[in-house]
């Protein structure tokens, strides 16, 4: 999958790289979101960018847990039919 959104661009679902990159609830989303897409035929194309901040570190002379905030923007990170269609759905929600 890669950091970089490339496990939308084959909508592998089952892909063992995405636990490298989530875990628990965000990992069953990510997966399900993929299957989704694949049962439809959808891929993404382009990529999500990220802004990275670390937060907070545990303990700070020798950590042990980082946290991590960051808050994609998924404007040019766009779903597109596997045939390389455009596809089209309205969005639900708040901004990318």
């Amino acid at each position: 999958m890669g950091g970089d959104g490339r496990g939308g661009h084959t909508s592998d679902w089952q892909s063992p790289e995405l636990a490298r990159y989530a875990s628990g609830d965000a990992l069953q989303a990510v997966s399900g979101s993929l299957y989704a897409d694949h049962y439809n035929g959808l891929v993404s194309r382009g990529a999500p960018v990220l802004h990275p901040e670390v937060t907070s570190v545990e303990p700070a002379d020798a950590p042990t847990t980082v946290m991590v905030f960051d808050c994609s923007d998924s404007t040019n990170w766009l779903r597109h039919r596997a045939d390389g269609a455009p596809f089209t759905a309205s969005r639900v929600g708040g901004g990318r």
